[in-house]
C-alpha cells in the first residue's frame, strides 16, 4: 500500500512567524504539502495573499496546498448574510484553484453555540442545536460549492470539529448526504471527538464515514475528569496512533494526513517531533 501524503497544519507556525517561515519549515522537513487558512491577519488582501503563496510555493517547491477556514456563515438566519459569506468563499475557491492549483478545501459552515450551557459542554453545541432548517440552509449553500468544484475539478471536506453542524461523524455524514455530491467528503479529526462524554470509537467512526473519508488530521490529547484537557505531541497523549493507523490500512485510505499542533509553544520543534513519530510508526506498520 502506498504511504499517505503528509501535510503540516498552519498552527505549527502561528505564534508570530511569517508565512514564509511556515513554507520553509515544510520544505526543511520534506513533507508533501501544507494546509493554510483562508485568511491571515498579516495578509488582509486576498489577491496579495494568494500571490505571496504562489511565490512561496514556487520558491520552496511545495507540492500540495489545502485551504481551511475561515467559516462560510451558513447558520445566520438572515439569508442576505448567508449569501454574502457564500459568495466570498466561492470567489476565493475559484481564485485559489486558478492561481495555485488547489484541489482540496476544508470547509467550516458556521459556529453554532448554545447560550444556555458551558463552552466545554461540547455535546450541547453544534449539531445538538441545529434545526432541520439550519441543515437545509447549509445544504443549499454547499450545493453551490459542489457545483463550483465540478467546474474546477476539486473536492471539499467537512472537518469533525466541536461547535459545528459537522461535529460528529453522524451529523457530518447527514450533511454530506444532503449535499449529495461526489465532490463532498469528510475530514476526520479523531482527537476532537474525544471531547464528548461518550465519543464514538475510531473504527466506528471510519465505518460510518466509509468511502467519504478523504482527509485526516492527527493530534493527541490528555483528558481530565473535570472535562478539561491538554493537547500533547503526537506520541504522548492517550490516542494510540499506531492502532489508529492500522485501522486506516484496513479501509484502503488514499487521502493525505495532516499533522496538527493545537497547543502553544515551540511549534517548529513540535513539527519535528510529530513528524518523526508519524514516519517511524508508518514504517513500522508497513503503511
Amino acid at each position: 500500500m502506498k504511504p499517505p501524503q503528509i501535510f503540516l497544519h498552519p498552527n505549527y507556525c502561528e505564534e508570530g512567524q511569517s508565512l514564509e517561515c511556515f513554507f520553509q519549515l515544510a520544505s526543511d522537513l520534506g513533507v508533501d504539502g501544507v494546509e493554510l487558512r483562508r485568511t491571515r491577519p498579516d495578509w488582509p488582501d486576498t489577491d496579495s495573499y494568494l500571490t505571496e503563496i504562489l511565490r512561496l510555493k514556487e520558491k520552496y517547491g511545495t507540492q500540495n496546498i489545502v485551504f481551511g477556514g475561515k467559516d462560510i456563515n451558513l447558520v445566520d438566519s438572515d439569508h442576505v448574510n448567508r449569501r454574502s459569506s457564500l459568495d466570498e468563499a466561492l470567489e476565493f475557491y475559484r481564485k485559489a484553484n486558478e492561481i495555485l492549483g488547489v484541489r482540496l478545501f476544508n470547509i467550516f459552515t458556521g459556529y453554532l453555540k448554545n447560550q444556555t450551557c458551558g463552552e466545554n459542554e461540547y455535546e450541547r453545541h453544534g449539531s445538538a442545536v441545529a434545526s432541520e432548517e439550519v441543515f437545509h440552509w447549509q445544504a443549499d449553500g454547499l450545493k453551490e460549492v459542489a457545483s463550483l468544484m465540478d467546474k474546477i475539478d476539486s473536492y471539499f471536506v467537512f472537518e469533525t470539529h466541536p461547535g459545528y453542524v459537522h461535529d460528529l461523524p453522524s451529523s457530518t455524514m447527514k450533511l454530506v448526504e444532503m449535499v449529495g455530491s461526489p465532490r463532498a467528503g469528510v475530514l476526520l479529526d479523531y482527537a476532537n471527538l474525544l471531547l464528548w462524554p461518550n465519543p464514538p470509537g475510531f473504527n466506528e467512526s471510519i465505518s460510518l464515514i466509509g468511502k467519504k473519508l478523504r482527509y485526516i488530521h492527527l493530534k493527541n490529547i490528555i483528558l481530565y475528569d473535570n472535562r478539561m484537557f491538554k493537547m500533547t505531541s503526537l506520541g504522548d497523549g492517550q490516542i494510540n496512533h499506531r492502532q489508529l493507523l492500522r485501522g486506516l490500512i484496513s479501509t484502503n485510505f488514499q487521502g493525505p494526513i495532516c499533522l496538527e499542533a493545537a497547543r502553544p509553544g515551540d511549534g517548529e520543534w513540535f513539527a519535528k517531533q510529530d513528524l518523526k513519530y508519524l514516519r517511524e510508526t508508518l514504517d513500522a506498520i508497513s503503511f
